[in-house]
């Protein structure tokens, strides 16, 4: 709003959106974080990450982007106030996490390398007793053994075959499901606050309920924004 451009109340799923794409980018920070040496620095260790992972964080919040900037050029206020709106957020979220969660993620990784424990930074951990394999070494989990003997038991015929045809199962379910569901769209949502079209569709609502289709066909270009 403080660029002129009015608020709708579709504006209003756009926190969600953006922390979908935010933790999306996070995940791949933390994921390449886990991947680095410990025996790295500080400074080297965030280089590394940023230098493996800076790219694809970049090119998902440009591609996200460049989809609101074009869908912003059109005509329907509702829709480029919504696309304006995305635009901003999406570009402070890049904003904010190639510069204050990695950031953060830096203490973290100082932390790390003191042997200090994540809940209570402030207490050391106890150091490891001689023979104990280091912290960063995958240590065999019984949950391994488990999904271990769970793909042996899938990669049997009788049950791929079973999966298979609950697959296709579920896939026919939701074709049946998808083509007899009924839609409803409020056009209001579309609607600015206190305009004329959204007190039109509220009163024609109220009074006039009763459904008749009227097609009008204009040969002039149109404001509609007026």
């Amino acid at each position: 709003m403080a660029v002129g451009t009015p608020f709708i109340s579709l504006v209003g799923v756009l926190p969600f959106l953006v922390v979908g794409i935010g933790i999306d980018d996070m995940f791949i920070i933390i994921n390449e974080l886990d991947r680095q040496d410990n025996k790295l620095s500080v400074i080297e260790t965030i280089r590394l990450v940023m230098a493996n992972s800076g790219m694809t964080v970049t090119m998902t919040t440009v591609t996200d982007l460049i989809a609101f900037v074009v869908s912003a050029t059109t005509a329907f206020p509702c829709i480029r106030y919504f696309c304006i709106y995305a635009s901003f957020t999406v570009t402070f979220s890049y904003i904010m996490t190639i510069t204050f969660f990695v950031a953060m993620a830096s203490f973290d990784v100082r932390r790390i390398k003191s042997n200090r424990r994540d809940l209570c930074p402030f207490i050391y951990a106890w150091p490891p007793k001689k023979g104990d394999p280091p912290w960063d070494e995958p240590v065999p989990a019984k949950a391994n053994i488990v999904m271990r003997k769970y793909a042996q038991f899938l990669m049997q015929t009788p049950v791929r075959v079973i999966v298979v045809g609950i697959s296709i199962a579920v896939l026919g379910v939701s074709i049946w499901g998808a083509t007899n569901i009924s839609q409803r769209f409020d056009r209001r949502l579309l609607a600015k606050d206190g305009s004329y079209f959204k007190n039109f569709l509220t009163a024609q609502e109220k009074y006039f309920n009763m459904k008749l289709e009227v097609s009008i066909v204009l040969d002039s270009q149109l404001d509609y924004e007026n």
